[in-house]
């Protein structure tokens, strides 16, 4: 005979729960403090350029062979100090041998009227004169009264100067910086300024443009 009975029933219950419950939550928030912010700013300048050569000595240099003379020799520095004045100086030679009245220290001895003069030629074939500054300074202005010979000139005194270099000297009589001038001819007073941080812009554009083209062919 088949089975008296059916099982009296299914299981009475389904496990009774699934796992009590899932982890109770997220971490509640992130990590309190984020990495350190980044640097607030850039580095706080580049270094300051220095707009002006700092030199020991300054030398004047006859390019062409000419005879170097002049009435006053007078370098500055960025606050306008007077650095050559009653300072040592020198030439390579010394005209008709008179140092008196044609000596090196006659350029720096804050007279207009007294000057130094070379000699040219075989005698001195390229005439040099220096002035010992007696330590390292900013040099920014150099100015040169010009030695003439009577007030017509004549005999281009003034012109003698021409293409003449100056150069800015270390302590060891290094060239560091130099400037040259141009023709000096009907030239009384000349200025070589050494700044280095000047920067001058064209001061405008041109106006207009030509007002017509040429009216014709030649």
């Amino acid at each position: 005979a088949s089975p008296s009975a059916l099982p009296s029933a299914s299981p009475s219950a389904s496990p009774s729960a699934s796992p009590l419950a899932s982890p109770s939550a997220s971490p509640s928030e992130s990590p309190s403090v984020s990495p350190l912010a980044s640097p607030t700013s850039s580095p706080s300048a580049s270094p300051i350029e220095n707009c002006y050569p700092s030199a020991s000595k300054i030398r004047l240099v006859s390019t062409t062979g000419a005879f170097l003379h002049i009435f006053e020799f007078v370098a500055t520095d960025p606050s306008n100090a007077d650095l050559t004045t009653n300072k040592p100086a020198n030439q390579s030679s010394v005209y008709q041998d008179d140092i008196v009245t044609n000596g090196p220290a006659n350029a720096v001895d804050g007279n207009i009227t007294t000057y130094s003069h070379t000699k040219k030629g075989n005698a001195d074939p390229k005439p040099v004169w220096t002035v010992d500054l007696e330590a390292p300074h900013e040099v920014a202005l150099i100015e040169i009264q010009n030695r003439n010979c009577g007030v017509s000139d004549t005999s281009d005194c003034l012109g003698r100067l021409s293409y003449a270099t100056v150069e800015l000297l270390d302590s060891q009589d290094n060239v560091i910086d130099s400037k040259s001038f141009g023709n000096t001819t009907g030239v009384l007073v000349l200025n070589l300024d050494f700044n280095k941080c000047q920067t001058v812009s064209p001061s405008a554009s041109p106006s207009a443009s030509p007002s017509a083209s040429p009216s014709a062919s030649p």
